[in-house]
């Protein structure tokens, strides 16, 4: 504001009024930036307060986080761990095994059939059958040094009940397949099986991984033994009666991979239930014996099984397989 007036004591006056009022004026701006000034201040440090406080809190969270994983971690542990030290209160049973050649060979072909040298490798030296990181791995005996330190009544056990000497339960044998096996078939594997020259093998232990310990404690995976009824009537191996002597046969060599009800695994195999029928009984010999299916086909595992252990079945073992099969298909049918 510019005053136009004439020199003098009233103009004097009026500005050095006018100059105070200015000067109070801009102290008061400059208080009030101040208070302006603390407020940005006050709300910085706030910012700051939350920060802090925000971060504490998921350190605590990742804290606790870190610490429930650990607890799983040891509690799937300690878990499997007692499924796996688990022993089994299945007696012995003593079983009379021949040793004459007659034997001998008969047995050698029925551990052929069974697949005892599959996984047990060509001289039952032992071999690992799976292996796959972070979930297993599982190695089958040697059969020429457990022979040399087992009983038979032991090694009738170990086969039909998974079960080893020390009462704990093997992976992976499918023995809930050969618990059926009769004492008279049994008898002969296990003479034919001592009668092995000793083999050394050095084999690495079996190991289940972090994957393989989870799937125990949650059902997926279990041992052996735990899928038996160990008190169940075994099957009777009457070649008199083709059908039944058909179930024996069959129940002892086609649940390792068609499941125990012979109608497959989803995904996997086919039920044999609806397969067989599709065959003549001369057609399914002659599968079983080549390896050759309907339509000069080669199957995936199945053709080799069929040559390497299916066509040590006798003719009669054939036809009473083919006419159980064939009959689950009939009572099906008629369902």
């Amino acid at each position: 504001m510019v005053w136009l007036l004439a020199p003098g004591r009233g103009c004097r006056l009026l500005i050095a009024v006018k100059v105070r009022a200015g000067a109070a004026a801009i102290k008061k701006t400059i208080r009030g930036a101040g208070r302006e000034g603390d407020g940005a201040r006050s709300g910085f440090a706030d910012a700051q307060m939350t920060i802090k406080q925000l971060t504490k809190w998921l350190a605590v969270a990742l804290g606790a986080l870190v610490g429930l994983v650990a607890f799983a971690v040891a509690a799937v542990y300690a878990v499997s761990e007692l499924k796996l030290r688990k022993t089994y209160p299945v007696p012995p049973t003593e079983i009379a095994v021949p040793a004459d050649s007659a034997a001998l060979t008969e047995g050698q072909r029925l551990a052929t059939i069974h697949g005892c040298n599959g996984c047990h490798g060509p001289n039952f030296q032992g071999a690992v059958f799976f292996d796959q990181p972070g979930v297993a791995r599982l190695v089958a005996a040697n059969l020429t040094e457990v022979a040399r330190t087992y009983s038979d009544a032991e090694l009738a056990r170990a086969v039909r009940h998974g079960v080893k000497r020390d009462g704990r339960g093997v992976a992976g044998m499918p023995s809930a397949m050969f618990y059926d096996l009769s004492d008279h078939d049994l008898a002969r594997i296990i003479a034919y099986v001592r009668s092995r020259p000793r083999v050394d093998n050095t084999l690495p232990p079996r190991h289940v991984g972090p994957l393989g310990r989870l799937g125990l404690v949650l059902g997926q995976y279990h041992l052996e033994p735990d899928g038996i009824d160990h008190t169940r009537p075994r099957l009777a191996a009457e070649p008199a009666d083709r059908v039944a002597y058909g179930r024996y046969l069959a129940k002892t060599s086609c649940p390792e991979c068609h499941g125990p009800n012979l109608r497959g695994e989803p995904g996997r195999t086919p039920s044999l239930v609806l397969v067989v029928p599709a065959y003549r009984e001369e057609q399914f010999q002659s599968f079983l014996r080549t390896g050759v299916a309907l339509g000069g086909r080669e199957l995936p595992l199945m053709s080799d099984m069929a040559r390497s252990r299916f066509s040590h079945f006798a003719d009669d073992e054939v036809r009473a397989l083919y006419a159980y099969l064939t009959s689950l298909s009939a009572a099906d049918s008629a369902r």
